[in-house]
């Protein structure tokens, strides 16, 4: 249950619009979602631009930084993170996760949003990457790339 929290913050927080930038949900921000941020610093930075993965072009790119909170006394260490979500765009047609944390994966990519089943809620022009093998563990910089 609490890696599932985990994730659906992210979803309820990280809404982006489609335009490039840069969002970060920590401490200082985190209880007006009503979720928890668990001593964990959530920032997903977008790209714009012409990007070429295995599957497509791509007109963006995003990247995900999970860390340790810099104004929490308390380590995040051990916080287990099976899926990640954020909101895109109101016209998304195609995502592909490039790359994940070391050591984790595979990692599927869908369009929907977050549930507490995983990647399975309707189709919310989201980004949703989850895994069913090796999950990420908090205590360092953890990496997704779109």
């Amino acid at each position: 249950m609490k890696k599932a929290l985990l994730a659906v913050f992210l979803l309820v927080a990280s809404a982006i619009p489609a335009s490039a930038g840069s969002i970060t949900i920590d401490s200082t921000n985190c209880n007006s979602s009503g979720g928890n941020c668990y001593g964990l610093s959530w920032t997903l930075d977008i790209t714009s631009g012409v990007f070429t993965g295995t599957n497509g072009t791509y007109n963006y790119q995003a990247t995900l930084l999970v860390q340790d909170d810099p104004l929490i006394t308390t380590s995040s260490s051990g916080q287990i993170i099976s899926a990640v979500a954020f909101k895109a765009t109101n016209s998304l047609t195609g995502a592909e996760l490039v790359s994940a944390p070391t050591g984790t994966g595979l990692w599927a990519t869908s369009l929907h949003n977050l549930s507490s089943f995983g990647c399975l809620g309707g189709n919310d022009d989201s980004v949703c990457s989850s895994t069913t093998g090796v999950e990420a563990i908090t205590g360092s910089t953890l990496q997704w790339k779109w």
